[in-house]
C-alpha cells in the first residue's frame, strides 16, 4: 500500500503465503509467513527456481 493508504495504479500486486503454517495474521509473529511484492509495471519479470528448505 502507499503511504496515503491506497494501492498503485500500475504495476502487479504479487502474495506469497505460507499454507502450511495456516495462520491468521493477527500474532506479530505472523509476518514471517507471507509477503506483499510490487512489480513496477515497466519491469520485466524473471522466473527464478524454487528455492530449497
Amino acid at each position: 500500500m502507499l503511504a496515503d493508504g491506497g494501492l498503485p495504479q500500475a504495476g502487479m500486486l504479487s502474495l506469497f503465503y505460507d499454507e502450511e503454517a495456516m495462520v491468521w495474521g493477527d500474532e506479530p509473529d505472523d509476518r514471517e509467513h507471507w509477503r506483499l511484492l510490487w512489480t513496477p509495471a515497466d519491469q520485466a519479470l524473471v522466473r527464478h527456481s524454487v528455492p530449497a528448505r
